[in-house]
């Protein structure tokens, strides 16, 4: 009996991976109302499916439907704390809805989860230069000429 419940889980996360990729296609085709549907779908068959939530978020930014994006990646990032680009992606979304504080905290835990990652530094430079934090973008530009010229040469652009 234990067996035939495993054999089931197992084809359950069969079926929710290949709708996993198959999402990932459609999102890379910018087919986004059918990469929408996809990840739902391997959700619906894996609820914990961390990937599937966090490609549902990116799907959701990019059909404008912020506030569910930001529920995609609270959901992710519930189920792995320690991955940092959730953090990440949550922290762009809450940059998109405006909320700057919410942004800043989410991407700061994605860089300290992840001091090296230059994307997020770069985001959160950004951030800072339209809040108007003058010493929060120069520490960001300071990391980044340590860790992506090419980072560093765009928040160069806005430093004054």
């Amino acid at each position: 009996m234990a067996s035939d419940s495993a054999n089931s889980n197992r084809k359950l996360s069969s079926e929710a991976e290949t709708l996993f990729q198959s999402a990932e296609s459609y999102f890379n085709a910018q087919q986004f109302k059918d990469a929408e549907q996809a990840y739902k779908k391997a959700l619906d068959l894996n609820p914990t499916f961390k990937d599937a939530l966090l490609g549902l978020g990116s799907v959701q930014l990019n059909l404008g439907q912020l506030e569910n994006a930001v529920a995609s990646f609270k959901a992710a990032v519930a189920l792995a704390p320690d991955d940092a680009d959730g953090y990440f992606y949550l922290g762009n979304a809450l940059d998109d809805l405006g909320k700057n504080d919410d942004a800043i905290a989410a991407i700061e835990k994605a860089i300290s989860l992840k001091p090296d990652f230059a994307e997020a530094h770069l985001a959160l430079g950004f951030i800072y230069f339209r809040i108007g934090n003058q010493t929060g973008l120069r520490k960001q530009y300071d990391i980044l000429k340590n860790l992506d010229d090419d980072f560093a040469k765009q928040l160069s652009t806005v430093i004054s």
